[in-house]
């Protein structure tokens, strides 16, 4: 048996054939990817009938679990560890009683994952909205960490969330005590950074992270 995680929350994608995520990673591409605020669809897949392509057997139990607002990687991965366990004890209980009938996928509809590398957590404040680039965020916490370069210097964001504050793709609106650290995104709004991480540092809350720097950001733009 095999497990792997879908979206409930697109209304296009119902029952067996709800999108689903193949490959590595398919928790972090769910939370990362179009489907970000939706859901996860825990699936156990009849292992005799899997292909030699990944992921690909019927259907034996599904369970629903919601991405929770300000969700990051790191807290989704403790819940589905959690909501795991018992959904696969069940499951064996109910195939062994010759309760489940295998639902065939359909294939036509799954998304496949690719590798999470450092460059695909760079956030690029001119091709992704703030609601993408939250997710971003979320979605690279702990590891690799979401970044963006300054003077050479990559700096990660461990946590932020979306203003409707107005902002230039790349625009570094403000970056002082008062009104935090905020830049704009690619459809006009402001992502505020909430925890930053220079190398070789910790990651620190935003206000102590700008006691530190002694210089004033605010109108430079990011690329």
């Amino acid at each position: 048996m095999y497990a792997n995680w879908g979206d409930p929350g697109d209304p296009e994608h119902v029952g067996p054939g709800l999108r689903h995520h193949h490959g590595p990673d398919p928790a972090r591409r769910q939370h990362f990817g179009h489907f970000g605020d939706g859901g996860f669809v825990g699936r156990i897949l009849d292992g005799e009938s899997l292909a030699f392509a990944l992921d690909e057997g019927d259907v034996l139990a599904m369970q629903e679990l919601p991405i929770l607002a300000g969700e990051t990687l790191s807290s989704l991965h403790d819940r589905l560890s959690q909501a795991g366990g018992p959904f696969l004890v069940k499951t064996i209980a109910d195939f062994a009683e010759g309760r489940l009938k295998p639902k065939p996928q359909d294939h036509s509809r799954a998304t496949y994952t690719q590798k999470i590398t450092s460059e695909l957590a760079r956030l690029r404040w001119h091709e992704k909205s703030v609601r993408e680039l939250d997710r971003q965020v979320r979605a690279m916490f702990p590891a690799p960490g979401a970044w963006f370069d300054i003077d050479g210097e990559r700096w990660k964001v461990g946590a932020a969330e979306r203003t409707t504050i107005s902002g230039e793709p790349g625009l570094i609106v403000h970056a002082d005590l008062d009104k935090g650290f905020l830049v704009g995104c690619r459809d006009g709004s402001c992502l505020k950074l909430l925890r930053l991480q220079r190398p070789g540092k910790g990651y620190v809350d935003t206000p102590d992270f700008l006691r530190g720097l002694h210089q004033n950001l605010a109108g430079r733009s990011l690329t």
